[in-house]
């Protein structure tokens, strides 16, 4: 019976291959007239491998077509980058700004940013004791997404906020990746739709289980290059500008270092001995003041004390001179 059982599968695997022929139009005599034939055990082995062989054949002509309606060759596509092609660019940006005012620059950052549709990704700010607010300065540090339309227009802003003294701006033009991405996609997601009407018309376990796994790997691939697309949206939609904030006391503008003149070392020399005797000075009117208390102690106790001795001194010189007379 289980002899019996194989040559039935095997006889039904048959027919299905010949019908699939006859739908093909080709084959039809040679395939009915095997479909009277029963299988044998030495013929049957020999039958399935041939026709698996023809379904691969098949399958291989399906992706061939759906490759060709794609327009894929088997090598990279010719990229179109002219203008009938709105090019795809990524403009990134730094840019420091010192500020006496560092609160009032910071709110205004963040408000010009949401009026021009963009928002503020990320912020840190440090600096400044609660104890000691001279203790060192603030400084915060922005990363902000602006709509590609008004990059540039927020980017000359800049010396609205404050003395811009470091700008740095980047377009990276990803045309030619963003087009081939898009284009794989669109031929991957065309042989998705092929693979799906193949499964349909699978026969054995072998070929559904292939067809299955071409499925998953394609639907990963599509996956994978439509995240790239959506990324490289994100960063051709919106530009990215990293903005540090810097509290100043006083506001330093870079100046171009110049050799001094003969005069100009003379007269910087001529400052700085009067500074060093103006600083003397204030260093010797500040002991002074501070010696002060010490004198107003210490000068009446001297003169007691030499008032006092000089007492003492009188008295001894008129004994002495009384004992000198007495003697005589």
């Amino acid at each position: 019976m289980k002899k019996w059982g194989n040559q039935f599968k095997k006889l039904m695997f048959v027919v299905g291959i010949s019908s699939m022929v006859l739908v093909n139009g080709c084959g039809s005599k040679s395939a009915s007239e095997t479909a009277a034939v029963p299988a044998e055990n030495a013929y049957a082995a020999p039958q399935e491998e041939a026709a698996y062989t023809s379904n691969e054949s098949s399958v291989t002509s399906e992706e061939k077509a759906v490759q060709d309606a794609a327009g894929y060759t088997g090598e990279n596509p010719k990229i179109n980058t002219t203008s009938t092609y709105n090019r795809k660019v990524i403009k990134t940006g730094n840019m420091e700004i010192q500020t006496e005012h560092f609160g009032q620059t910071v709110e205004s950052l963040t408000n010009c940013v949401i009026s021009l549709g963009g928002y503020i990704e990320s912020s840190n700010i440090q600096g400044s004791s609660f104890y000691n607010k001279d203790s060192n300065n603030r400084t915060a540090t922005l990363t902000v997404r602006v709509p590609q339309a008004q990059f540039d227009v927020f980017v000359n802003r800049g010396s609205e906020f404050g003395n811009v003294s470091y700008l740095s701006c980047n377009s990276e033009d990803v045309t030619s990746a963003y087009v081939d991405t898009e284009i794989r996609l669109k031929t991957l997601k065309a042989r998705y739709d092929r693979l799906l009407k193949l499964l349909e018309k699978s026969g054995t376990l072998q070929e559904l289980f292939e067809l299955e796994q071409e499925v998953s790997n394609v639907t990963y691939e599509i996956e994978n290059l439509s995240g790239t697309l959506q990324h490289y949206d994100a960063l051709v939609d919106m530009g990215t500008l990293s903005i540090q904030v810097q509290e100043v006391k006083e506001i330093v503008v870079e100046e171009e270092v110049v050799d001094p003149t003969f005069g100009k070392q003379v007269e910087e020399v001529f400052k700085g001995s009067m500074n060093t005797l103006m600083e003397i000075g204030k260093g010797l009117i500040i002991l002074v003041t501070g010696l002060l208390p010490f004198v107003v102690i210490i000068i009446p106790v001297i003169l007691i004390g030499v008032n006092l001795y000089k007492r003492n001194n009188k008295k001894k010189r008129t004994l002495e001179k009384n004992e000198e007379e007495n003697e005589e």
